[in-house]
């Protein structure tokens, strides 16, 4: 249903001309999963430049979608749900997440490719842009459901030394040449994934600290991560005060973030919302 219902929008889209991109789950049927039972997915996942986004909110809404009252970039109608960001890194919710890459976005939709998807156009992330992009996502949601691992690893699976190579230079040129190494530490030691040899001594050029190893073996002991482990992988390259503006940042997101954290908040104020973070941090760090 969700590959009619997505071809049922892209139509219209096609037809006003609005560049959408597939990302995550959706952006890997017929790329690496031939069958859609061999990839469950919940909900399709869209990135659209924000001079594309009320189109595709009108599109969606003539199709009988509503909003979600929390958030606001997911509509719904029946069992199909769409995630629609206008940045590729989230920053549409985060600001500061803009810093996880070192150039713009539409430098990186420049890059994007058009497909067909079930006889529909739409966009896609290249190849190397898509495992930079599912690492992230990775890492960002710490790391918590080890089929986004898998996806990377079907991506990546019959690559040569040149497209490790090319991964490199792409992940050098964003800024985020450290996040495939803790890619590749957690393939290998949960899928015992190996690289051409080559492609080996190009990750373990990244060296990876003692205390980000803890993180990441924490995770492939089967413990869940702490709240701050992904704010300190995903930052990893980034100076001082940038770090510190994402730390802050993520840890107190603005007054409508908090009231998707907290459902049932809508009419507190802000000064409640932040106490409610206070001690839900609190609660974290006793827990950790």
């Amino acid at each position: 249903k969700l590959i009619h219902d997505l071809k049922e929008v892209l139509k219209p889209v096609n037809r006003k001309n609005i560049q959408v991109v597939l990302v995550q789950g959706i952006a890997l049927l017929g790329q690496i999963y031939n069958d859609i039972g061999l990839r469950p997915l919940t909900d399709i996942d869209l990135w659209v430049l924000g001079r594309g986004y009320p189109g595709l909110v009108d599109v969606l809404m003539s199709q009988g979608y509503q909003r979600d009252r929390l958030y606001p970039n997911t509509f719904r109608k029946g069992s199909t749900i769409f995630d629609i960001s206008t940045h590729l890194l989230w920053a549409d919710r985060i600001r500061t997440r803009k810093l996880l890459i070192s150039k713009g976005q539409e430098h990186i939709y420049s890059d994007t490719q058009i497909i067909q998807f079930e006889g529909r156009k739409a966009r896609s992330l290249n190849q190397y842009d898509q495992v930079l992009f599912l690492s992230l996502h990775v890492l960002k949601h710490s790391v918590s459901r080890l089929i986004w691992l898998v996806d990377i690893k079907s991506l990546v699976g019959s690559w040569d030394t040149s497209d490790w190579e090319a991964l490199v230079h792409r992940a050098q040129e964003v800024g985020q040449e450290k996040i495939i190494v803790y890619i590749w530490f957690l393939l290998r030691h949960l899928f015992d994934f190996h690289s051409p040899l080559q492609g080996r001594q190009l990750l373990r050029n990244g060296n990876i600290s003692l205390l980000e190893k803890k993180i990441l073996s924490r995770r492939m002991n089967g413990e869940p991560l702490t709240l701050w482990a992904p704010l300190i992988l995903l930052s990893s390259g980034m100076g001082w005060a940038h770090r510190f503006a994402f730390f802050w940042e993520n840890l107190f997101p603005g007054p409508e973030i908090l009231k998707q954290v907290f459902p049932g908040s809508a009419n507190s104020k802000v000064w409640q919302l932040y106490l409610k973070r206070v001690l839900q941090l609190i609660g974290m760090i006793k827990m950790s």
